[in-house]
């Protein structure tokens, strides 16, 4: 069988093509042999002569007309067919990306968005289109959007990256990044903003998953002392008044030494509970040592801070940490002074008091002369 392709079909350029071929050729053929000596129209009666003389003339002048014309409307129209193509692509990679693809006004008014839109924030894409792209973004993060998109619309072609909240048709917040890019069109001016946007809540969750631990310790959950540190500067930067404690487990190393470091940790993790539920909302405890605390009383005067402490150490004296059928209980030691303008003098402080605490027999709470 043969299989040998036939020749391609024809189209309308094709046949506009061969007629103004002929007619040129026509033409020029008359004009050379006229050129050359020969008159085209002497074997044909005067009449007849004369009327193909002015057919030929007729056919030279439209072609001359037509002919760019002709390749312009010829040109125009594969124009057309590869925009229809490239749209065709444009839709089949947006209609099936996981992403959301939007298109927008300038002004931000949403044209298009793709069908990714119902998986990320359960929304009806024909929903959105008229909408302000902006109203999809949570008010905080507006601003960001904003000055992002007006980034991309005075540099066309170039790509800005940004990442944001989206409120979900349920309510809840997501982060997403997107990408912009400004479309200009045949004279310059802005024909639309493409915006790929991309779901980053797992990325996210992953950085903030990242910065807890940076400043958490990983056995009791309580701030590190990185995170204590931070936070007593920025208060004293701020200009606000408090209360600095130091916390020091009584006779730790004697838990260790006969019970293990199991229940040591299981001790550690005792006190953390403890302060949780004894200090105030807008108090912070961390561990700074290895049975050493800070406490870090923001807007506490010196008796309230007392109060405070007291009935830490007293709550502790009262509660018995259970492991492995072991009952231990255990004391503390506290040093407290109010904050002043240096983070290191506070501290230092704040160990004098401490000290002092020990000193005077354990179980106890010295304030800074």
């Amino acid at each position: 069988m043969d299989r040998t392709p036939g020749p391609p079909p024809a189209t309308p350029e094709h046949g506009l093509g061969h007629a103004l071929g002929l007619s040129a050729l026509l033409a020029l053929g008359a004009v050379l042999m006229n050129v050359a000596g020969h008159d085209p129209w002497a074997m044909l009666p005067q009449v007849l002569g004369q009327q193909l003389q002015w057919l030929v003339v007729q056919l030279a002048a439209a072609s001359v007309v037509t002919t760019p014309l002709a390749w312009a409307f010829l040109r125009q129209r594969r124009l057309l067919a590869q925009l229809r193509e490239s749209e065709a692509r444009y839709r089949l990679l947006a209609d099936h990306s996981t992403d959301i693809i939007m298109t927008t006004a300038p002004d931000g008014t949403i044209h298009y968005v793709s069908p990714a839109v119902r998986q990320h924030l359960g929304c009806e894409p024909a929903a959105l289109v008229g909408q302000s792209g902006a109203s999809l973004v949570v008010a905080a993060d507006q601003p960001l959007i904003r000055t992002a998109y007006r980034a991309a619309l005075a540099r066309p072609g170039e790509v800005e990256c940004v990442e944001f909240r989206a409120r979900q048709a349920s309510g809840a917040e997501r982060w997403f990044e997107t990408t912009l890019r400004a479309v200009p069109g045949p004279g310059g001016t802005i024909d639309c903003v493409v915006s790929m946007i991309r779901d980053i809540a797992e990325r996210k969750a992953v950085e903030v998953a990242l910065a807890e631990a940076a400043l958490t310790d990983p056995l009791t959950g309580l701030a590190n002392r990185r995170h204590f540190e931070a936070e007593l500067e920025r208060a004293i930067v701020a200009g606000r008044e408090g209360c600095l404690a130091l916390v020091d487990l009584d006779h730790f190393k004697r838990v260790n030494d006969r019970f293990g470091h199991a229940a040591g940790d299981a001790v550690l993790k005792t006190f953390a509970r403890v302060a949780r539920a004894e200090l105030r909302a807008s108090d912070l405890v961390a561990r700074i040592g290895g049975e050493e605390f800070a406490l870090l009383l923001p807007g506490a005067g010196l008796d309230v801070a007392e109060m405070v402490c007291g009935r830490l150490g007293a709550a502790l004296s009262r509660t018995a940490t259970q492991h492995d059928n072991i009952s231990i209980v255990i004391t503390s030691s506290i040093g407290l002074t109010p904050i002043t303008t240096s983070a290191m003098h506070s501290m230092e402080a704040a160990d004098r008091a401490l000290y002092e605490a020990k000193a005077a027999g354990r179980d106890c709470l010295s304030v800074a002369a």
